[in-house]
């Protein structure tokens, strides 16, 4: 799986530095066993105070992406140029699904 090419400018007091990533691309992924807490979960959320949602949530997942990125500041001070690995252990990601209908009937879901 890739990711698509990513260019922030942000500032550290007085250089900005700019980082480009590129090739960025999932290379391991794996969910732990529901035994152990992993696992993938859909629950219809309803509460007196808001409309029904969707809550999807996954539970115990590594992953690792592989990037090329290439770093610079103004001035010139910073400059880096390489291929890097990042590793994640243990992550859970949940995200909320409110569905509505727009007006010519449509089934649509904002997200959170």
């Amino acid at each position: 799986m890739s990711v698509q090419d990513f260019t922030p400018e942000f500032s550290l007091g007085i250089p900005k530095v700019q980082i480009a990533l590129k090739k960025q691309k999932v290379i391991y992924f794996k969910m732990q066993d529901p035994k152990k807490g992993g696992g993938a979960e859909i629950k219809i959320v309803t509460t007196p105070n808001q409309k029904p949602y969707f809550q999807f949530t996954l539970k115990k997942v590594d992953m690792d992406f592989s990037l090329d990125y290439t770093m610079s500041s103004k001035p010139d001070w910073i400059k880096d140029k390489g291929t890097g690995r990042i590793t994640i252990r243990g992550l859970t990601i949940s995200m909320k699904l409110v569905p509505y209908a727009t007006p010519d009937g449509k089934l649509q879901a904002n997200f959170t």
